[in-house]
């Protein structure tokens, strides 16, 4: 990802034992061709296969919950609490960015349409 000061995005992802998947959506993220700063979140509710340690050797932030403080929208908000960012993404540990625009082509109507 690309660094500068213009646009910053907070993208937060809950994850119990994301797997393989998980490391997936870690490397997609990391290949992103964003020009902005980004911070990721992972809202980790008892994973047991390393998803933690995947998510930290990435350079991501990690907050453990209790499985059973666990709720969709509870523990969306709890992160994006915890976020600096002008705009919030919501990722699940399985979704697969498509290519490395993703998140620019998601961004860019935010930016360039004052309607939005």
């Amino acid at each position: 990802m690309r660094e500068s000061n213009n646009v910053s995005v907070t993208i937060v992802i809950p994850v119990k034992n994301g797997g393989s998947y998980f490391s997936e959506l870690c490397i997609q993220i990391k290949k992103q061709d964003f020009i902005g700063s980004v911070e990721v979140i992972c809202v980790d509710s008892g994973s047991t296969d390393g998803s933690k340690h995947v998510a930290k050797k990435n350079g991501f932030r990690v907050i453990e919950i209790n499985p059973s403080d666990f709720g969709h929208g509870k523990t969306r908000n709890m992160g994006a609490s915890q976020g600096s960012g002008k705009y919030i993404v919501f990722l699940t540990h399985d979704a697969i960015p498509a290519n490395s625009n993703w998140l620019t082509e998601l961004i860019k109507p935010l930016e360039t349409d004052p309607m939005v």
